[in-house]
């Protein structure tokens, strides 16, 4: 049996989250997700995932904050930054702190989905 791709959501907007695990689960993935980055961090102790989600602006904890803190202890864990804002600057904050990708709310998620289907051909 394959081992099924597990991909963390780290988001404060609960209906975001519905419609992305609505879209996992029909895709097959496993999704488990939180509403705040220090729920993130307890989760991964407690469970390994193959790629985090996490949108950019959070009330407790910033995307950011939460990457760092992430690429810090789990290198080699695939980052996926989102937000609702198209700013590029916010993009390359992103990138240059270790965000594998960039993914803006609202877009195509046709475009979310080839992000995560680039993801899990590098981990094989």
């Amino acid at each position: 049996m394959r081992e099924q791709y597990r991909i963390l959501i780290v988001d404060d907007n609960k209906d975001y989250i519905e419609v992305l695990e609505m879209i996992f689960q029909t895709l097959g993935y496993e999704s488990m997700a939180v509403d705040d980055g220090e729920k993130g961090l307890e989760a991964l102790k407690n469970k390994k995932f193959d790629l985090i989600i996490s949108d950019y602006l959070m009330d407790k904890m910033s995307g950011i904050e939460l990457l760092e803190k992430i690429k810090d202890k789990f290198s080699d864990l695939k980052f996926l930054m989102i937000s609702g804002n198209d700013n590029k600057g916010i993009q390359n904050e992103a990138i240059e702190k270790g965000a594998d990708g960039y993914f803006v709310k609202g877009s195509d998620p046709q475009l979310l989905i080839n992000k995560i289907e680039d993801f899990k051909k590098i981990k094989k």
